[in-house]
């Protein structure tokens, strides 16, 4: 600092044209602190981040300071356009010794350090900021994208083909494909003789199929089959012998009741179907006669004998005995 009080300026370097050396404000000395009597663009960015600090607002070289390096930066910006921000080099941190630009690229670790509860750390002020420069200075240098086929080059993929394209048809008659199949010759009588000995005509039902029929007609004629079928087994005798008898006693009798029965069921079918001669429209008669000597066997209601009546019953029994 000359005797007037203002900034002395250091005498021009030979490596520098003499024009930049004029106005560059990075080439004025401190006045202050530890690095008094250095020139501006010779001090670390973390020292000019510590003095530009808002907390360092009270001081008396606080204000001349700040003014003098955003002059330095903007005296850059107009002489080094081109000059990118990400080649900085990070005085702080995990990150520190390398260049901004690896620091900008990890989103995380950036997010983390940019948040406002870092305001009172020295270094928050130049984040935010060289953040902001490195933002435009990629916004302006965007690559941009090249086209990869030239413009003037136009690929020969013709037009849309529709139904005015057609060809005119021939003049000439049509050729004939009879050497696969005849145009002219229609249904030949052979065919329709083959198609006649596909269809055979139903044969007469044999009086196997009748009884079949028969049997099949009763099932489907009563309404009460699941009952029916219980009950043909059982008689009041085949009831009150199974009352004196054990389990086994009344499993094997009442097994050979159900065979005998359907024995003598199947003999009567068997007599009435061969003593009938065989007519369709007696069918429904024979049916109905069937019907009728089937509920001729059944038991009367009054009969019938509960199972679990005669289970508590033999238990009465043998608790008395």
């Amino acid at each position: 600092m000359d005797s007037d009080g203002y900034i002395s300026d250091r005498d021009t370097s030979p490596s520098e044209p003499e024009s930049i050396a004029e106005d560059n404000p990075g080439a004025r000395t401190l006045w202050f602190g530890k690095h008094d009597g250095k020139r501006l663009d010779e001090v670390d960015e973390g020292y000019i981040a510590w003095a530009c600090h808002p907390k360092r607002r009270t001081y008396a070289w606080y204000n001349d300071f700040k003014q003098l390096c955003n002059e330095y930066r903007q005296w850059r910006k107009e002489h080094f356009p081109d000059e990118n921000p990400g080649n900085a080099i990070v005085w702080w941190g995990r990150y520190e010794g390398q260049e901004f630009r690896k620091m900008y690229s990890a989103y995380g670790h950036m997010n983390f350090i940019l948040q406002s509860r870092f305001k009172g750390c020295r270094w928050y002020f130049w984040l935010t900021d060289h953040t902001k420069r490195y933002k435009a200075w990629l916004n302006h240098h965007r690559r941009s994208r090249q086209p990869r086929v030239s413009t003037g080059y136009r690929r020969d993929i013709g037009e849309r083909v529709d139904s005015r394209d057609d060809p005119v048809p021939p003049q000439e008659e049509y050729e004939r494909d009879d050497f696969l199949v005849s145009d002219t010759d229609s249904v030949s009588g052979a065919d329709i003789d083959s198609e006649d000995d596909m269809v055979t005509e139903e044969e007469p039902e044999t009086l196997e199929d009748e009884v079949k029929n028969l049997r099949y007609g009763q099932e489907q004629s009563s309404p009460e089959d699941g009952t029916d079928e219980a009950v043909e087994g059982r008689s009041p005798s085949a009831l009150s012998d199974r009352e004196g008898e054990g389990d086994d006693e009344e499993d094997r009798d009442e097994s050979g009741v159900e065979d005998e029965v359907e024995g003598e069921d199947e003999d009567a079918d068997d007599e009435s179907d061969f003593d009938v001669q065989y007519d369709p429209a007696n069918k429904k008669a024979r049916q109905e006669g069937a019907l009728a000597r089937i509920k001729a066997k059944r038991p009367v209601s009054a009969q019938l004998v509960s199972p679990l009546k005669v289970i508590r019953e033999l238990s009465s029994r043998s608790k008395v005995g």
